[in-house]
């Protein structure tokens, strides 16, 4: 079994990552980025049998969220 590294488990929590299988929605709650991170990609998110690639991207008014790849219905929800 693979675990996540500290790094990845900080990440998903600056991110406020979670999902919602029953809405096959990715929820990102008050998202930030570390002041060293510009940008992140994250691929390959699954949700049931859904799957989707995100890019948030620090802009100077705040963070800005690109699906890249979506694969099967699914939703990404922010919460500011």
């Amino acid at each position: 079994m693979m675990m996540a590294s500290r790094s990845t488990t900080e990440c998903c929590a600056c991110l406020g990552l979670s999902f919602s299988v029953g809405s096959k929605t990715v929820h990102l709650s008050k998202p930030h980025l570390p002041s060293f991170i510009d940008d992140i990609e994250l691929k390959g998110l699954r949700i049931g049998e859904a799957s989707m690639d995100l890019k948030i991207r620090r802009m100077a008014n705040g963070l800005t969220v690109e699906a890249l790849d979506s694969r099967g219905q699914s939703h990404v929800e922010l919460n500011d």
